[in-house]
């Protein structure tokens, strides 16, 4: 087989879907890898189109693809493309090795039968070596000699949980403003402060965005931006570590079989001590006094009480406005051309 194109995709994409049900019609291999892009530390999805296609028996699957230098085959998973989706979903594609691929497999082992049927079979392998450790999120290896944060609150499993929160804050908030915000019927947006609740749709969009952020920064380990640049992202965190959220964090685990996953992270005695990540970040919990009935006065930073407690500008209009601490951070991510 040769070479014929690569495609690069978000994980569990619509579009990759799209591509396996077409390399199928057209009787072409599609070679699908996980991998870290060098680039930004983000997980994608590699499709790999290759002339041809392949019959083989029921017991000659490993004949197909060599197994990876240094690696060992943890757990072959074969299915249809009905549900290929489900299987595309598997944590495991952002932490090991792993690879699928589709093959006519026969009934019976025996080529020259005068009968037999073969049906177009995805083949799922999932391997025991790391993906890219060096530059993979280190909170799903369970290799604490990785994590140089682990005797901090900033703990894997602390880190994990709070990357689920925020995955599940994002996906609210992008189903909720998929149309015209015109009432509140969002958690997130339910359970942010009433003094921004009135905030137009742009307001609300941004701080989806700053949801995104936080969150790539929690998968990928990275420390310093995980550290809020704004009010929004103070208030983001301080959402996603209470304990409701972590809840709702935790029955993602089972709704989308991160538990096994979970299980297999390092322990430490910090675990579970989610309140103490937002301080351990920023070194108070000033924003969660937006959620008092004065906090439309508080917020102001000509306000005495503010001024006396040295909270600065958190008037809603001002919660997407860099700390000054921030803005070298945001100069140096802006491409040059937008400077």
């Amino acid at each position: 087989m040769t070479v014929l194109k690569k495609f690069y995709f978000e994980s569990e994409s619509d579009d990759l879907l799209a591509c396996a049900d077409a390399a199928v019609d057209l009787g072409l291999q599609l070679l699908i890898e996980g991998e870290i892009d060098d680039e930004d530390g983000r997980f994608r999805m590699v499709g790999t189109l290759l002339s041809g296609e392949a019959e083989t028996g029921p017991n000659s699957i490993d004949t197909w693809w060599p197994v990876p230098d240094g690696a060992t085959l943890d757990r072959r998973v074969l299915t249809n493309s009905e549900e290929l989706a489900t299987v595309l979903g598997d944590p495991r594609w952002e932490t090991n090795l792993a690879r699928g691929y589709w093959l006519w497999i026969r009934d019976t082992e025996d080529a020259d039968a005068d009968f037999y049927s073969a049906a177009a079979t995805w083949v799922i392998e999932f391997f025991d070596k790391p993906l890219a450790p060096d530059t993979n999120v280190r909170v799903f290896l369970a290799d604490a000699e990785l994590d140089q944060n682990v005797e901090t609150v900033l703990t894997p499993r602390n880190r994990f949980t709070l990357w689920v929160s925020l995955s599940n804050i994002s996906v609210d908030l992008d189903g909720w403003l998929a149309d015209p915000v015109d009432a509140i019927s969002s958690i997130v947006a339910d359970d942010m402060p009433a003094m921004v609740q009135s905030e137009p749709r742009d307001w609300w969009l941004a701080l989806r965005e700053s949801a995104d952020r936080l969150r790539e920064a929690s998968r990928r380990g990275d420390y310093e931006g995980m550290v809020p640049r704004t009010p929004a992202e103070e208030a983001l965190l301080s959402l996603a570590t209470r304990p409701d959220y972590v809840e709702w964090a935790m029955d993602s685990f089972e709704l989308h079989d991160r538990s096994e996953v979970f299980g297999q992270l390092p322990n430490s005695t910090f675990d579970g001590d989610h309140d103490e990540v937002l301080p351990e970040l920023t070194g108070d919990t000033d924003i969660e006094m937006m959620w008092v009935d004065d906090a439309p006065h508080r917020s102001d930073p000509k306000d005495a009480i503010n001024r006396f407690l040295g909270l600065g500008d958190y008037r809603s209009s001002e919660w997407h406005v860099p700390f000054d601490r921030a803005v070298d951070s945001f100069a140096n991510e802006q491409d040059p051309g937008d400077q």
